[in-house]
This record gives C-alpha cells, structure tokens and sequence, in this order.
C-alpha cells in the first residue's frame, strides 16, 4: 500500500516552533520507518497536502486537534479519495474538545477527571463567588458532589499536549485566563492528586487493543511541560488503567486506528483525562519497548483483522525530542 505520512509541523517547516517541529520529526520519522518496516511504501508531503494525498492509496495522518486541523486535513484526504488510517471526523471533532469528551465519557459512566468551561464560571465570581462554593461531580462518576478548591487548571479546550495549560491559583488567576481565550473556548480542572500516564489503544471494528501503560513526566509550575514518560509502567492499577482507556474510545464513536488516552491515577483509581484521536509521543516509547511493529498493528486492527500479540518486554525512557534509553 502507498501510504502518505503527514506530520503536521514538519510540514510547516520554519513557521513552526521549533519544540513542536523536533517532536513531530520525531514521531514522523519512527512512523515511516515502521511503516516501511510493515512492506509499505511510504512518502512525505514536499508540497500540498490535497496534491499529495489524490497519489496515494492512503494516509496516516500526524496533526493537532486545535482549530479544527486534524478534522479539516482528515476531510481533505477523503475528498481527495485517499483512505485515512485514523479517526473519522465526528470523532476527531467530539474528543477534540475536553467538555465535550468529558460529558460523553460521564455519561457512558467512564470515570473522569471533572471538567468545566471556564466563562460560567467567571461569571459565577464576578457575580460575588470566590469558586470555594462551585460544585462539580467527584471521582466516582455523576451524582457523587464535592466542591471546587484551588489550584485548578486552566486549559484551551481543544488544546494538545501541555499547550499553554496553566494553574491558577486562586480566583483572580482564571479571570485572567479570559484574555487569551478569545482564539477558541478554555477549560477548568481541578489539580488531581496522582500519576500522570497514558494507555495507547489501537480501535477498529468491534475491537479495542490496549497498549502498555506509560508514564507521562509532566513538569508542573505556573505553566505544564510535557518532558516524555517511561513506558511499561509498572502498578498495580495497571490492567485497570488500560480497561478505563479502553471504555473511553467506545464511548466515543469514529475513533478508529491509534488513539491515545491520558489518565491521571489516583488512589482513588485511574481518571481519563482526555483523549487524543491521533499518534501521540508515547509511540516513540512504545515501538522501543517491544519487538512487535506497533504501526502495523494499528492498520491490522482498523482493517478488523487481529493486530497480534504486542509483548513490551523492554522498559525504556523517552522524551518529546525523540530520545529513548533503556530504563
């Protein structure tokens, strides 16, 4: 098969910034290789997108959920008669948004972290409250009420990675958040206690594959990082975690491929905090860690076909540049 592998950011050369552009060339160039690896021919964009996907009988594609990007260039490769190994619009477009995502994972009874938008909550402070009062659905699912308390986390809502997350402090912190809001909606979470991780799931018909759990190393001050993770990690609460990430994706229909699922584990257990309908960073941990050809995988299973078993014997370190060391 000829497939076009379009990774966002390098696609976008100079006019990106350049963390993103390492990282995305990262994921690109183990994507490809594997792909290759799998008996596949494989290209690159050199030119435009819609030009080079009507040349190829498919296309996996690299990008973010923000603005829209993922779901318009998913719909492009359509339009332009090319298979897209990945999520179908309706569903890039429900887990592009962490309200939204949160409100179908609630109602499907996947646990998951509480999340609000923020202008009502603005609102609810300009009126006279300080967010001590708010209240919101705790850990257990819908119906289990506690409140609010500071620090919560600010957020885009359809924002990707740790991009321009940041923590507020008290109630004067999320007005502020306001001023940037004006290029799309933000979200509200409260700081949960616990272990930032992620679970790879590979969707096709019928059928949801979890990958290895993975740690997420996540730098928290005024603002996130995203610094890479470890992967396997290993808990107790492991087969737990990727059982939870399996229930997100089949509460949210048009996931299809490699989907990743970010948690936070608590004591309390695993909480979903987003799902990003697209290869995430953790691919370059993940296809380090076991001798199986995790991108082959993915397509065997969006074909409906078995992926196999995928053994992670080899615990390894990676980080958002493309660096991966034994453990």
């Amino acid at each position: 098969m000829k497939i076009l592998a379009y990774e966002h950011f390098t696609a976008l050369g100079e006019a990106a910034p350049p963390a993103l552009r390492r990282e995305g060339g990262a994921m690109l160039r183990a994507l490809t290789a594997d792909l290759w690896r799998a008996g596949h021919d494989v290209v690159t964009v050199a030119g435009s997108f819609r030009s080079a996907a009507r040349r190829v009988d498919a296309v996996w594609i690299v990008a973010p959920e923000t603005a829209g990007r993922l779901e318009r260039l998913t719909r492009a490769a359509l339009a332009a008669g090319a298979r897209v190994l990945g999520s179908e619009p309706a569903g890039i477009r429900l887990a592009a948004s962490k309200w939204r995502t949160a409100a179908a994972l609630r109602r499907a009874g996947v646990p998951v972290v509480p999340t609000r938008r923020l202008g009502p909550l603005v609102q609810r402070i300009a009126s006279g409250g300080n967010g001590g009062g708010l209240q919101r659905d705790g850990p257990g699912g819908p119906g289990v009420r506690w409140p609010w308390s500071f620090p919560l986390v600010a957020k885009p809502d359809d924002g990707v990675g740790c991009d321009a997350v940041r923590l507020a402090r008290g109630p004067a912190d999320l007005v502020r958040r306001r001023a940037p809001s004006a290029r799309g909606r933000w979200v509200v979470q409260p700081r949960v206690r616990g272990t930032p991780a992620s679970v790879a799931v590979l969707v096709g018909p019928g059928a949801a594959v979890p990958l290895a759990l993975a740690s997420q190393r996540v730098l928290a001050r005024r603002r996130f990082t995203y610094a890479g993770g470890e992967v396997p990690l290993r808990r107790r609460d492991a087969r737990q975690a990727r059982e939870v990430a399996v229930r997100a994706c089949r509460a949210i229909p048009g996931l299809a491929g490699y989907v990743g699922v970010d948690l936070m584990l608590t004591s309390e257990g695993p909480l979903v905090l987003e799902v990003n309908p697209r290869l995430t960073t953790s691919y370059l941990g993940l296809r380090a860690a076991t001798r199986a050809n995790v991108a082959a995988a993915a397509i065997a299973a969006l074909e409906g076909r078995s992926p196999g078993r995928l053994r992670f014997t080899r615990r390894v370190r990676f980080d958002a540049g493309g660096a991966v060391a034994d453990r």
